[in-house]
């Protein structure tokens, strides 16, 4: 019996083509397209990995080929090996197919996309810390006279990375993904920042996440962002959100006029410290928490 192993690796389109054609031929014994290696690859994983443009072609566009399967190795789909090897060709014909899943998990949690991300500079930075040089100006007095001595100082503005990610119960949207599905894996949790949208999309801003705090029914997200950088998502019963909502899947932006440097969460309340030194609270004050009075 013919390989279709072989045929891709012969490259041998004119035989391809004749055994996705074994229904009405009696040629050939009928072949299982989307037979599958021992690491768990098809013919498709193949094509895309030797980069044969055509075979992929005549595979894809045959309805019986499965384009979603994950192989065993790394749990990438025949898109995710596309995107990875840079065969961009052959990506954008299995991005036609109308059934193609971009969204499918490897086994790192990452889909064909992110996985591509993770081949450009800069756009899975390691963890840094940002400084930034500021002016202060002292004054000392002399023999009756006044001089002003500038000095130069530096300021720690913030140290984390730019990606998140959550798993385990989701039953109160405290995970920051779109549904309230659990997670058995890590899966990053998309944020919608101010510095992010840009039109260099291969530049990601160096530091974003400062902290993340997590309670039974909410979660908060503190950014390096100049305003609107404390972001927060689960279950908003009695305000603990600060967002007026009830619901809310994925993080958002606590509306507060003041940058906060510090966020701390209770079961049913938050507590933040501005960049001026006010604090703030939120949610159920059945025992005093809030502070107020």
């Amino acid at each position: 019996m013919t390989s279709i192993f072989r045929v891709v690796r012969d490259n041998d389109i004119q035989l391809l083509n004749d055994l996705i054609k074994t229904k009405d031929s009696k040629r050939y014994k009928p072949i299982d397209l989307n037979k599958r290696s021992v690491y768990g690859r098809t013919a498709l994983h193949c094509a895309v990995t030797w980069n044969r443009v055509e075979i992929a072609q005549a595979l894809i566009s045959c309805p019986i080929v499965n384009v979603n399967i994950c192989d065993r190795e790394n749990g990438w789909t025949a898109l995710h090996r596309a995107m990875y090897m840079g065969n961009i060709e052959i990506a954008r014909m299995l991005l036609a197919r109308e059934d193609i899943n971009p969204s499918i998990k490897d086994s790192e949690g990452l889909d064909a996309f992110e996985l591509f991300n993770t081949t450009l500079s800069d756009t899975f930075p390691k963890h840094q810390v940002q400084y930034k040089k500021i002016d202060t100006e002292f004054s000392m007095h002399e023999l009756d006279e006044t001089y002003m001595i500038q000095q130069q100082q530096v300021e720690h503005i913030g140290k984390g990375g730019t990606d998140l990610y959550t798993w385990g119960h989701n039953t109160n949207y405290v995970l920051g993904h779109a549904d309230s599905e659990n997670r058995v894996k890590p899966e990053r949790v998309h944020l919608t920042l101010a510095s992010q949208r840009s039109n260099c999309i291969m530049t990601r801003p160096n530091c974003v996440i400062e902290s993340i705090v997590m309670s039974k029914y909410h979660m908060a997200v503190l950014t390096n962002e100049p305003q609107q950088n404390l972001l927060v998502c689960g279950f908003g019963s009695g305000g603990r959100l600060g967002t007026g909502k009830e619901t809310q899947f994925t993080p958002v932006p606590v509306q507060w006029p003041e940058r906060i440097i510090s966020v701390a969460v209770g079961r049913d309340h938050t507590v933040a410290i501005t960049a001026s030194g006010n604090v703030i609270t939120f949610g159920q004050n059945n025992h005093g928490q809030l502070g107020n009075y």
